[in-house]
């Protein structure tokens, strides 16, 4: 005789695999919807937890109508017994009870499992893609540095590409540089600026890139912003800090340059004409209070 579930037992089965199928999904849907794409950690957990769950109820089960056929069997020795030596018709013997649960509980897992093995499936090949892309982009990166950013730039998002160069954790000195040039040549000269004394300040060690950073600085200052005295500054400064590099060369330059139009306002002083120098807030106006190197000039 065939054992089949009952009402309750047929209820705990369904509600233990198609309830945890529908909470699945649901957790899979917000992961979705949050991040785009499932981790693998994710996809293994949920599937993980759901299996331990269903088959804990799957064991409960069985033991269950394990223990119940035990007792049957145990009732039908005796009444088998009893009506062999009565010389009654013998009893039905018991089938097994547990074949049935537990073909019942593969039924109603299968289509459970098949989902939550292709959620396992989709995360993992997702990863790959991932990995592949990335080792590309690296790839691309290594012979084309700052790629992306220079890639914002030519589609016109000037201001994603700053955001991208302050993103890049390594060449972050170049990435700035870059960065501050851009901006140069869209005419966003106090953006560029504020980038050269920042590099200034974070590169303080480097020599040769604080160089270039207060260079940059001051040829701003004197080509765009009329700080004639505050470029002069900076070029002693460098020619006093980093008289090796290339740049102490090109601030003795700039220098030399403007020594003609010095003697000239000397030459009217000592003529009796008045000279009001430039008072130097008015000077230092554009420069913040954080600018490291030129508030210690």
């Amino acid at each position: 005789m065939a054992y089949y579930p009952d009402s309750a037992e047929f209820a705990l089965l369904l509600l233990s695999s198609y309830g945890l199928f529908v909470a699945s999904w649901w957790l899979f849907q917000r992961v979705t919807f949050a991040r785009a794409t499932v981790p693998i950690w994710t996809a293994a957990l949920i599937a993980f937890l759901a299996f331990t769950t269903f088959l804990g109820v799957t064991v409960t089960l069985w033991q269950t109508a394990d223990e119940q056929w035990v007792a049957a069997m145990a009732e039908y020795e005796i009444a088998h017994e009893a009506a062999a030596t009565a010389g009654n018709s013998l009893p039905i013997k018991p089938a097994p009870r547990t074949l049935m649960l537990m073909l019942y509980a593969a039924a109603l897992w299968f289509i459970p499992a098949i989902y939550y093995a292709r959620q396992l499936v989709l995360a993992f090949s997702t990863r790959t893609i991932q990995s592949i892309a990335a080792i590309e982009q690296t790839e691309d990166e290594i012979g084309n540095p700052f790629k992306q950013a220079r890639d914002l730039a030519l589609h016109g998002d000037i201001d994603g590409a700053i955001a991208r160069y302050r993103t890049y954790t390594e060449r972050t000195k170049e990435a700035r540089f870059e960065a501050a040039q851009l901006l140069e040549a869209e005419g966003r000269y106090r953006d560029a600026l504020d980038f050269y004394i920042e590099i200034g300040d974070r590169h303080r060690d480097d020599i040769r890139a604080w160089a270039e950073a207060m260079f940059r600085r001051a040829k701003l200052l004197d080509s765009v912003f009329g700080d004639g005295d505050g470029a002069r500054m900076l070029y002693e400064r460098i020619l006093d800090r980093a008289s090796y590099t290339e740049f102490a060369t090109l601030a003795s330059t700039q220098l030399s340059r403007t020594h003609t139009t010095q003697d000239k306002l000397l030459d009217k002083l000592d003529a009796g004409f008045k000279y009001d120098r430039p008072d130097r807030e008015e000077v230092i106006r554009h420069i913040p209070p954080s600018a490291g190197e030129f508030q210690g000039t």
